[in-house]
């Protein structure tokens, strides 16, 4: 599954919406709706397949951070949780330059958060 705004998945990448229009959520909000959705994937997964084989949760960079949050919250529904880089903590903002950058990073955010700032263009 991938996270709104993240690989596949529909609607502007690097963008959340909360699907009521472009309404900015706050910050524990996106992630709590981003837990739910995770959550609802994992009940549908669940029903499609029988109760007996195991279940593994794997979560890449801010997936990680989402699949550690989830297997706390459900404590012994999963066989074991798989991390790939997770998003779990960092202390880099607090440098001079980090903070510069990371204030810039808010105002486009807040002011142009559809504006993309770099192309990538795959092989």
């Amino acid at each position: 599954m991938d996270i709104r705004g993240h690989g596949k998945s529909e609607g502007i990448k690097g963008f959340f919406e909360n699907g009521e229009g472009n309404e900015r959520l706050l910050n524990l909000k996106i992630f709590l709706v981003m837990l739910d959705d995770l959550l609802n994937f994992v009940n549908i997964t669940k029903k499609e397949y029988k109760e007996d084989i195991p279940m593994f949760l794997c979560g890449y960079s801010l997936g990680g951070y989402l699949s550690v949050e989830l297997s706390i919250k459900m404590e012994n529904y999963f066989n074991g949780v798989v991390l790939i880089a997770p998003a779990l903590a960092h202390d880099s903002a607090k440098k001079p330059f980090n903070m510069f950058a990371l204030n810039i990073f808010k105002f486009f955010n807040r002011f142009f958060p559809t504006l993309k700032l770099f192309w990538f263009r795959g092989n």
